[in-house]
C-alpha cells in the first residue's frame, strides 16, 4: 500500500482504476483507456457501461468530475489492504446497496438531482431524516428482473472496520506502534477518498499530502522499527521507478518528484 505515489493528470481521468498482475513491484500502470476522458467532456452519461469501484454519482447519474478516480483509488486501495473487492456488486443496485449499509446513504441533495435515483430508491413520506429510500431487493427484483445477490468477502457497517480485519502483533515494540499508526492513518485517507459527496471528497494533491503518504507519523521511531525503514526502503524504490521523460510518461507533464513530500526522518535516525 506504501507504494503510490504519483498524482493523477490534469489532462485526463480514467473512470476505472482496477488492479493487474505484473512483475515489477512497487510500481503503478494505468492501462485500459478505452474509458479515459478528458476533463472537457465531464458530465452525466446515462448509457455508459458500469464497473465495479463505481462511484455513487456515476450509479445515480450526476453530472460527475476527476473526484471519480478518487473514489476508484479508495476502493482499489481497501481492496489491496482487504485481498478483496471492498463493493464487488455483481449490478449497480447491489453496489449501491453494499456502500450505504457501510458508508450510509447519500444525502438528499445528490438523490434529488440523480437522473437514476428512482431506479434505485423510492420516496419516504414517512421519515424525518431522507425524502429517500432505498428499494428493498425484492421490490428491485420485482420491478426489473434483476435479482439481487450478496457476492461480498467482508460486510462492513463502517470503514472503521478495516482495522479490525488484520492482525497487528510484531515482536518488536516500535513496529507495532508503527503499524498500528500506520493502519489509522491508512483507514483515514481511505475514508477521504470514499466520501459519498465528491465536492467533499479529497484531490490527488491532498492524497500526496496526506500523513500515510509523507509518513510524517512514523518517521520519528526510523531507527527503533524495521516496518518503518522497509516502507522508506520501498519509497526509494518508487522514486526510482517513476518516468524521468515525457516518453515515458506517455506524453503527459511529469508530476512534483514523490519525495518532495515526504516527511525524512532527522538525519540522526539514518544511523543504525
Amino acid at each position: 500500500m506504501i507504494s503510490w505515489r504519483k498524482d493523477i493528470s490534469n489532462l485526463s481521468f480514467w473512470r476505472e482504476i482496477r488492479p493487474i498482475v505484473q512483475q515489477e513491484p512497487h510500481r503503478v500502470k494505468v492501462i485500459n483507456f478505452g474509458l479515459a476522458w478528458l476533463k472537457a467532456r465531464t458530465g452525466s452519461q446515462h448509457s455508459e457501461p458500469w464497473h465495479t469501484g463505481e462511484a455513487p454519482e456515476i450509479i445515480l447519474g450526476i453530472p460527475f468530475t476527476e473526484a471519480i478516480d478518487m473514489w476508484s483509488l479508495g476502493c482499489l486501495a481497501a481492496s489491496m489492504y482487504l485481498g478483496a473487492l471492498l463493493y464487488p456488486g455483481s449490478n449497480q443496485y447491489d453496489m449501491m446497496r453494499y456502500i450505504i449499509e457501510t458508508q450510509g446513504q447519500p444525502p438528499d441533495h445528490l438523490l434529488t438531482y440523480g437522473y437514476n435515483t428512482s431506479c434505485f430508491f423510492q420516496r419516504d413520506c414517512n421519515s424525518t431524516t431522507s425524502r429517500w429510500k432505498l428499494k428493498t431487493p425484492d421490490q428491485f427484483h420485482r420491478e426489473t428482473g434483476i435479482e439481487p445477490k450478496e457476492t461480498r468477502r467482508f460486510k462492513f457497517t463502517s470503514l472503521d472496520q478495516l482495522l479490525h480485519v488484520r492482525v497487528i502483533n510484531p515482536d518488536n515494540a516500535a513496529d507495532k506502534i508503527a503499524e498500528i499508526h500506520d493502519a489509522l492513518m491508512f483507514v483515514a485517507m481511505v475514508k477521504e477518498m470514499l466520501q459519498l459527496d465528491a465536492a467533499q471528497r479529497i484531490t490527488p494533491r491532498q492524497v500526496l499530502e496526506h500523513d500515510f503518504i509523507s509518513m510524517r507519523h512514523i518517521a520519528n521511531i526510523y531507527s527503533f522499527s524495521h516496518y518503518v525503514r522497509s516502507c522508506y526502503d520501498i519509497m526509494g524504490v518508487c522514486q526510482s521507478k517513476a518516468p524521468t521523460s515525457d516518453s515515458e510518461s506517455c506524453g503527459l507533464p511529469l508530476q512534483q518528484p514523490l519525495h518532495d513530500h515526504l516527511h525524512r526522518p532527522a538525519e540522526s535516525s539514518y544511523s543504525s
